[in-house]
């Protein structure tokens, strides 16, 4: 079930539509920061496992205890909380996106944010972060991923490759998207807006 209205998920998506110089860089700095977010998060698990497998854990076991269980599950809230992390995130606990991978996603987002990918580019980069099983709704758009129902995922990820290369298609594939998911509100009036952010 959606947490959000889809007027408020077509409200963030037109921000990207011509923002101009320092609100584009604003959101490309956004951007950024979610992606870095969730990445810190990973590599801190990923330590709190070695650490925990050198000194707590029995190597040679293959289910957790429940004890151990709940330990993980504490030591993961702890990381969400600490890195800011809304909970209703699709968050992991892979390994983070290292090197060049890193270099090419940082390069990717500073050109889906300005809409200059071509389609093909932009549709790869969507489907690269949610194969890295990074939250691109969040990422992108600062919409957790739980907050969308199925119905609204469906025109979001046409959305989001729609943004990426706005910038040659005048962004017209972008608002037919924003008004299916205005018009999608008139059969669920039980949702709520999206939070603002600190």
């Amino acid at each position: 079930m959606a947490k959000i209205t889809g007027q408020a998920i077509a409200d963030r998506l037109e921000l990207y539509q011509y923002p101009g110089s320092f609100a584009g860089e604003s959101l490309h700095r956004g951007c950024q920061y979610r992606f870095l977010q969730l990445n810190a998060f990973k590599e801190e698990y990923a330590e709190v496992l070695r650490t925990a497998f050198s000194e707590r854990f029995d190597k040679n076991l293959e289910d957790f205890s429940s004890e151990d269980s709940k330990w993980l599950n504490a030591e993961e809230n702890r990381l969400r909380v600490k890195h800011r992390i809304p909970e209703d995130v699709y968050l992991t606990t892979d390994d983070p996106i290292r090197d060049d991978h890193f270099n090419s996603y940082m390069d990717d987002l500073c050109g889906w944010v300005a809409g200059t990918l071509t389609k093909e580019e932009s549709a790869e980069f969507v489907h690269d972060l949610d194969l890295d099983e990074l939250d691109e709704y969040y990422i992108l758009l600062e919409i957790p991923n739980f907050f969308i129902s199925g119905k609204q995922r469906l025109h979001l990820e046409n959305a989001l490759i729609e943004v990426g290369c706005g910038y040659a298609t005048d962004y017209t594939g972008l608002s037919e998207i924003c008004e299916r998911l205005r018009a999608s509100d008139k059969k669920d009036g039980s949702l709520k807006k999206l939070p603002v952010s600190d």
